[in-house]
């Protein structure tokens, strides 16, 4: 595989990590929570939420 070649898939990977994790929040915002953050590990999206505390 070339560097060019795996470059351009790692960077697939990336958009359609950042394209479900965009799906996810825009959920969990229509419902109410409230997301901090948003972060990739290992070309996975790890999102973080406020709190809820009843």
């Amino acid at each position: 595989m070339s560097v060019h070649h795996k470059a351009a898939s790692t960077n697939t990977h990336l958009i359609a990590a950042m394209t479900q994790a965009g799906a996810v929040i825009h959920y969990l915002t229509i419902r109410g929570v409230s997301v901090k953050s948003v972060i990739l590990h290992n070309c996975k999206p790890v999102i973080r939420i406020e709190r809820f505390v009843e």
